[in-house]
């Protein structure tokens, strides 16, 4: 989903708890950590892509046994909560 030559970033994953609000998982690449310029290029890419001011936005870097899989074991690059 991202250039990974522009970001060291294995995988990504959002998460909607909620209308306007979400949450973007990343797994860096074990030897490129992500830094706070990353951060602020993952932000103004989203912000480009959907536009920050409609939705509430986190961004997590979380080791990737914390992927969220389906009940079939397949990699979801959106999962919802919402109800």
């Amino acid at each position: 989903m991202f250039p990974e030559d522009e970001l060291p970033i294995k995988y990504s994953q959002f998460i909607q708890l909620e209308n306007g609000r979400l949450i973007l998982n990343i797994v860096p690449y074990q030897n490129k950590p992500v830094n706070e310029k990353h951060m602020d290029k993952l932000y103004k890419m989203i912000d480009d892509k959907v536009g920050l001011n409609n939705i509430d936005l986190s961004i997590n870097i979380i080791d990737e046994s914390q992927i969220i899989y389906s009940g079939r074991g397949k990699f979801n690059l959106i999962v919802s909560y919402r109800k």
